[in-house]
Formats: structure tokens, sequence, C-alpha cells
């Protein structure tokens, strides 16, 4: 096989990747952040023990964090997928969306270290993994984003 076919087929794993970790991060903080927002307290309370023990507004207030962090990571990575390559906005926004992803990402993965600290001080080990799939996955998008923002705006506007 070629060096350009290895490099070709590499490339593809790494996006088909980004793509799962961004669809699945996105679609748990956006699953949670809408249970937290729109459950009463007493069923949320039987799906997450932790939304008892807190005033509603806590709660509430968390599942808009999660909403907003579940956006922020999907919507740049869809609208700098597909959207904007058809409208030729780059000088607009282009070059905005692989921070503010990088952003959403980093504040996903801070939120993931909270929740860590908090289920280990709480005595709640069995939903830790589950944190740290997500802060795995959060920094690998973030770092992703980092590096992909340094080279790809002077790579995307030189293809044009």
């Amino acid at each position: 096989m070629s060096a350009y076919w290895k490099k070709h087929i590499q490339r593809n794993i790494y996006k088909t990747s980004l793509w799962l970790a961004v669809g699945l991060v996105s679609s748990i903080f956006l699953a949670i952040g809408i249970i937290e927002l729109l459950m009463p307290v007493a069923e949320m309370a039987r799906v997450l023990p932790w939304a008892g023990s807190h005033p509603v507004w806590f709660t509430r207030s968390l599942g808009i964090v999660d909403i907003a962090g579940g956006l922020g990571i999907l919507l740049p990575f869809v609208l700098n997928s597909f959207v904007l390559h058809r409208f030729f906005l780059y000088g607009l926004v282009l070059h905005k969306l692989p921070r503010l992803l990088a952003i959403a990402a980093l504040g996903c993965a801070s939120k993931q270290i909270v929740a860590i600290c908090y289920h280990l001080t709480i005595g709640e080990p069995s939903v830790v993994p589950l944190n740290i799939a997500l802060l795995t996955l959060s920094l690998f998008i973030f770092l992703n984003r980092r590096e992909n923002h340094k080279s790809g705006i002077k790579n995307q506007l030189a293809s044009l």
C-alpha cells in the first residue's frame, strides 16, 4: 500500500473517531441536560440520585449548562462540516467555530472533573466511569480542535 493511501486511511479513521466522539458527548450532555431541566424533581431523583439532595434551581441550572455544552460541541462541528462550506462564509464565521468548539469541549471536560470529585465525595463511585469516559472524549475533542484551529484556517482559505 502506498504512503498516500495509508495517510488517507489514517485521516478517515481519525475523522470518523472525531465524529463519533462529538456525537456521543453532545448527545449525552443534551440528554442529561434535558432530564435536569424538564423532569420533575421526584422522578429525577430516581434517575439521578444526587438531584434529590439539592435545590431545584441548582439542578435546573446544571441542566442549562449541560444543554449549552452539548450544543456548543455539536453545532460548531456540524456547521463547520456541512453548512458553511456551501454558503462560503469563511471570512465571517468559519474562523470562530473551531475556537468555540474547543472552548465548549474544555468546559465539558471541566464539568466532568468537578462531577468526578463530587461523586467520589458523596460515595457514588458507580457513576465515575461514565464521567471519566466523558472527560476523555471531551479532552480528545478539545485537543483535536485546538490543533486544527492553528493550521486549519490557512489550509481552508488556501483551498478556495
